[in-house]
């Protein structure tokens, strides 16, 4: 069973899972799945050979792989996914060149990866 708690923060909306009994968490990033499977589109629009349904369902099922998988290095197990996507935004003239970027660019800026 699976309960979702919702809680207003200042700066962002906090979803916290609680499962029974506890499972891993695995956390996919929205956008490196869509440049992962834009990556093959050229491959799959080949095979569809111009059938736009067909391309269409091997997109989606490009989708249901990489969603529904899991780590590619692990065996098979049971976790919750949460689904996460970022939004590019001002994160200030320290942490980017042009002043936008991710929070990434803010982590990496505070460990000096520049």
């Amino acid at each position: 069973m699976i309960n979702y708690d919702f809680k207003s923060e200042l700066l962002e909306d906090v979803f916290e899972v609680k499962t029974s009994p506890l499972l891993p968490i695995y956390i996919i990033d929205f956008k490196v799945v869509a440049h992962f499977i834009n990556g093959f589109y050229d491959i799959a629009e080949e095979v569809a050979q111009g059938d736009e349904q067909l391309l269409r369902k091997i997109i989606k099922a490009m989708w249901a792989y990489r969603l529904n998988r899991g780590p590619d290095m692990l065996e098979p197990f049971d976790y919750v996914a949460i689904i996460a996507d970022d939004y590019k935004g001002f994160v200030g003239d320290n942490a980017s060149v042009n002043g936008k970027g991710y929070w990434r660019h803010i982590e990496a800026h505070k460990l000096k990866m520049q």
